[in-house]
Formats: structure tokens, C-alpha cells, sequence
């Protein structure tokens, strides 16, 4: 115990009538006004009172008792040493003798020698012997605080938590009702338990809007008693001061607790992509910065972007712990924007997740409004460009007509967009009759329109040019691209489509000879004389058409005659002239 005035008070009784008078065994010493505790003297009191009970019929009845105030220095009774005496004397009667000090405080607690001496008795005394009766402790300190602290870990707490606060006095205390603590948040920490013990306990809740880097009291003067009592076991009152807020055997000095019950907010979105167009499949990483530090568990949070027709929802990849939350995002085909930004404020979802701060709040999760300050669109120039080349449309860049063997034949593959063709030579497969053929790209790279060239061969046939199929557009080891780097989607309109080649143009490939059926005359069966004219028919498997003149030879004898071509051109029948000449014969012709 830390006490500077901690005594014994015991009493003594000597009869003036026999120096052998021996008392009853029964003494009671008690203290009066003020706190009144049993076995002590404190601060309060202000009076004792002294009694010793004797027997019936002791030699001691009808004697005189002295009262005198000592104190002594040793273990035993020896040494003792008069304070004030003789304080009293009486008689003693048959019931014993009492003694009222009224103000014996003055007389013991003034005396030098009692500041300095541990034990200190009431005597009831003869001149030559003692009776030692029961003792006061004398305690007249008020206790003092000497530590406040708190058994929570050092850390952030959030609204709800509860925060045990221990202030410590130097010997065991009492209390009574609710003592409170005025904690610097303005709130109070309520009194819990410790009563009988040197250290009291009090709880802090911490309440919404708390918030401070290092708790502590309000003052030196934060703890009160509420219409309590907090008292050490003589029954003096405490003094409630507490050390200064931050000093040495503060709350603040030696803790660090944090209060804290604000919500992160977000304070930015970009990305740490370039300012640039992007291009399908290409991955971006979007960052969303909190005012403080913030973690994620539970789930996956999305963020919604901004992309055209179809908006895309991107998912939390990495940043707990941190400041900067990342999002990826990759770029799908159909996804444009020339600003990419996200969908609305509230595009930011937790998704089954968390997002809390260190002291367990949640995150309030709206984001600036899309394209004001802070927003994405706001601090980004990001061009999403997902959407691919297509084609738009296949003709011939060749008049319609009839095409025969050895005919070139250009056709425009239109795109939706300007595209680039690199490493490779594409290929158009087309339909010709029993085997198809290849038009291989010839030009256009740098445009919207690619063209591809095909020359007609022998048996290639079609009576309207038309592709194999949607998919007969090839790269063969090429590449179709637009500005931005998106592979073309090769898809070709569909068969019959007024967009597909032969919905566009009417272009007949004839690549199958003419070949003979028959050869016969239109003239009479006979004899035929010089000059006579016989006409020819050479008559083909289908129509032909006549450029020049051509010529019939004929076995004629000796001399073969050659006749020339008379008509029949746009028909499957030709017709040649013969006109018998001298010296021509023969029995058949």
C-alpha cells in the first residue's frame, strides 16, 4: 500500500484503585462521523469512542480510570511514549467505563511523532500497568489514480465495438453506483466491474461518428462519480484526478487506439492503360482508388463499363490491403466506345463480397457520376474499338456477260471499313461446275474493297458466278485487319443473298467447247454437176457464235475443196456454201 499515514490505534486501561485489577476481555474501539468503516480511522471522522467492560463484582468497580493517548515505536509495548494524557478520567462502574473523545483528530493526527510512527494506542491507564484493547487502523490518504489504460489491442475499432478502459489506483477500492469517464469523442465510458480491487473497470461502445488517431480522455478531470462513490477501504473518498490527456500514465500515452467510424469512399477511377484505341481481346486494368486503405473478402466485386450496345461487367482482380482496388477488362467483339467510361454511379457492386477498412466499415461504393471529375471517362481518353470488319457486299468488277476459257475475271469483296491485308495472299473460292477455283487476291489493302482475280479454264462453267459457300473467303496464311488491329469477320453473305456474288452481278462462265453433234447438207440427196451449190451443216452441241469466216475443206478427188462459212452464227447450226468446181468428184460426199 502506498500510504503515507497508515497507524495502528489501540486502547489501554489501568484501574487507580489496584495495580492488579484485571479487566473483562470485552473492548470495543469505534471511530464516529463522517465515513464510518469498521477497524479504521480515515480522514472523515472526527470522533471514537472507548469502552471496556469489567465483570460484576471485579475489584475494578467503583476505581478510577485515566485516559491517555500514546503511541509506540517498537514491536512490543515498550518505548511508549505519551501523546496527551491523562486525555480523561472516570470512574468505573459495574458495567466497565467508556470514554467519547470528541476531537481526539487534532490531538494524535497533529503530533510530529505520529508522522513518523507506525503504530499508535488509546490507553485507559493506572501508573504502573496496561490493558491493550482492540485497535482502529488509521488511514486519513485519500487514494489517487496512478495508471489509466486499456486491455483492447492497440488498432482501429468501428461502431459497435466495445473498448474496456482499466484505471488503476495504488490499493483496493470500493465503489458504488455508476462512475462515468468523459472520453474526448464526447461520449462517456461507463463503470463494469473492479470494486474490491485496485484496478475499475469501465467500457466504451463506440458510437457512429467516433473517430480519433489515439483515444483518451477529455481532461484531467474526466472522471466523475455520477452520484457514486469510489472509496479505498478506510473509507476515504478518491481523488478522481487523472493524469493529463497524453502524459505518462495516460490512456493516450499508453495505448493507440484508433476510432474510426467513417465509410472509405471512392475517390478516383482511371487506368493505367494509355490514352490509345484498343482492340478486341486487348486487356485493360481499371483502378478504383478509396480515401483509405480497404480490403475485400467474401466474394468478387464487378464493375460496369460503358461499351456500346452491350455493357460489360468486369471483375475485382487484385489491390487488397491497398488503397487502389484493379479491375480487368477485356475487350469484346461488338464493344465501342470512343470514351470508355463506366455504366452509372453506382456501376460498383460487391458481388457477394466485402469492402471494409481496417476498422470494419463498409465502403460506401458510388462513384463520381460518368464523365465528371474523378471519373474514368473524366481522367482517361481510351477509344474501344471491338468491333470488327464485315463484309458488306460481293460483286464483279467485270461487266456482266458470258465468260469463256482464258477470260479474266475481277471480284470486289466489300467490307464495312477500311482494312489492311498483310502476310499472305487471301483467297475467294468460287463455284465452277465440277471443280471450283481459287480468286487470289490481287489488291485493294488500304481500302474497303479487296479484289480478287480469276481467269477462266477449260471446263470451268457457271451460268451465274457465284462463292462456294459463307465461308469461302480464306486468309491462307494472310491478315485482314481494320485501323485498330481487329481481325475481319471473313462470313460472306448467303447464297442467294442480293448482297452474295451472283445476287450483285450476272456473270456466265464458259469454259466447255463447242463440239460437233453432226455434219449433214441441206440440200437434196443427187448428182451434182459443175457450179452446182450444195449447202453444208455443221451442227454443235449448243449455240455458237461466228467472228471471221471460217472454212469447210472437202475430199473432192484429186483436189480437196474448201468452202467458206455461209451463216448461222448465234445458232447451233453453221452453215458452209459448196459449189462444185472442174475436176471435183465424188461418189459420197
Amino acid at each position: 500500500m502506498n500510504k503515507i499515514l497508515t497507524k495502528i490505534l489501540t486502547i489501554s486501561i489501568l484501574s487507580l484503585a489496584s495495580a492488579n485489577i484485571l479487566f473483562a476481555d470485552s473492548a470495543t474501539l469505534t471511530a464516529s462521523g463522517g465515513t464510518v468503516k469498521t477497524g479504521y480511522w480515515n480522514a472523515s471522522n472526527t470522533s471514537v469512542t472507548i469502552s471496556v467492560v469489567v465483570d460484576d463484582g471485579s475489584p475494578n468497580e467503583g476505581g478510577t480510570a485515566q485516559l491517555r493517548l500514546n503511541y509506540r515505536n517498537n514491536a512490543d509495548d515498550t518505548n511508549l511514549s505519551e501523546l496527551l494524557g491523562p486525555y480523561d478520567s472516570k470512574s468505573v462502574g459495574s458495567g466497565g467505563v467508556t470514554f467519547d473523545l470528541t476531537s481526539p483528530k487534532n490531538n494524535f493526527e497533529g503530533d510530529p511523532n505520529y508522522l513518523t510512527d507506525n503504530r499508535l494506542k488509546f490507553l485507559v491507564s493506572s501508573f504502573t500497568s496496561f490493558y491493550a484493547t482492540p485497535t482502529l487502523l488509521i488511514d486519513i490518504t485519500a487514494p489517487t489514480v496512478s495508471n489509466v489504460t486499456s486491455a483492447s489491442d492497440n488498432g482501429r475499432y468501428s461502431p459497435g465495438d466495445i473498448i474496456q478502459i482499466s484505471v488503476n489506483f495504488a490499493e483496493t477500492m470500493l465503489v458504488s453506483g455508476d462512475p462515468l469517464i468523459a472520453m474526448e469523442t464526447g461520449n462517456n465510458a461507463s463503470y463494469s466491474s473492479g470494486s474490491g480491487s485496485s484496478t475499475l473497470l469501465f467500457n466504451y461502445t463506440v458510437q457512429a461518428g467516433d473517430n480519433t488517431g489515439d483515444l483518451a480522455y477529455n481532461n484531467t478531470t474526466s472522471l466523475t462519480l455520477n452520484s457514486g462513490s469510489i472509496t479505498d477501504e478506510a473509507g476515504n473518498d478518491a481523488t478522481l484526478t487523472l493524469v493529463s490527456p497524453g502524459a505518462a500514465g495516460s490512456l493516450s500515452a499508453n495505448k493507440a487506439i484508433i476510432l474510426d467510424s467513417v465509410a472509405p469512399t471512392v475517390s478516383n477511377v482511371t487506368s493505367n492503360a494509355a490514352n490509345a484505341t484498343y482492340k478486341i481481346e486487348d486487356v485493360l486494368s481499371i483502378q478504383i482508388a478509396f480515401n483509405e486503405v480497404v480490403y475485400v473478402n467474401g466474394g468478387t466485386p464487378t464493375l460496369t463499363l460503358e461499351t456500346g450496345n452491350t455493357d460489360r461487367t468486369i471483375n475485382y482482380s487484385s489491390g487488397s490491403g491497398t488503397t487502389t482496388l484493379n479491375f480487368s477488362y477485356t475487350v469484346q467483339s461488338g464493344d465501342n466506345t470512343l470514351d470508355l467510361d463506366y455504366k452509372a454511379n453506382n456501376s460498383l457492386v460487391l458481388g457477394g463480397a466485402s469492402i471494409r477498412d481496417e476498422a470494419g466499415n463498409d465502403a460506401t461504393l458510388t462513384l463520381a457520376d460518368p464523365a465528371a471529375a474523378s471519373s474514368l471517362g473524366s481522367n482517361k481518353e481510351i477509344i474501344i474499338e471491338g468491333i470488327p470488319p464485315t463484309i458488306s457486299s460481293v460483286s464483279g468488277n467485270t461487266a456482266n456477260g458470258t465468260y469463256k476459257i482464258g477470260d479474266n475475271i475481277d471480284i470486289d469483296v466489300l467490307f464495312s471499313e477500311t482494312v489492311t491485308v498483310a502476310s499472305g495472299s487471301p483467297l475467294l473460292e468460287l463455284e465452277l461446275g465440277g471443280s471450283d477455283r481459287d480468286a487470289t487476291y490481287s489488291g485493294g489493302s488500304g481500302s474497303n474493297t479487296l479484289t480478287f482475280s480469276y481467269t477462266i479454264v477449260e471446263n470451268d462453267e457457271n451460268t451465274d458466278l457465284q462463292y462456294t459457300t459463307q465461308s469461302a473467303l480464306s486468309l491462307n496464311s494472310a491478315t485482314i485487319k481494320d485501323a485498330t488491329g481487329n481481325d475481319a469477320v471473313l462470313t460472306l453473305k448467303a447464297i442467294g443473298d442480293n448482297n452474295s456474288l451472283a445476287g450483285t452481278s450476272a456473270l456466265v462462265i464458259d469454259g466447255v467447247y463447242a463440239t460437233v453433234n453432226k455434219v449433214f447438207s441441206s440440200s437434196a440427196n443427187g448428182t451434182y454437176k459443175i457450179d452446182g451449190v450444195v449447202d453444208i451443216v455443221v451442227e454443235f452441241d449448243e449455240t455458237v457464235t461466228v467472228g471471221g469466216t471460217p472454212q469447210l475443206t472437202l475430199e473432192t478427188g484429186s483436189s480437196d475443196a474448201v468452202v467458206n462459212y455461209l451463216s448461222g452464227t448465234g445458232t447451233s447450226q453453221l452453215t458452209f456454201q459448196y459449189t462444185v468446181q472442174t475436176n471435183e468428184e465424188s461418189s459420197d460426199l
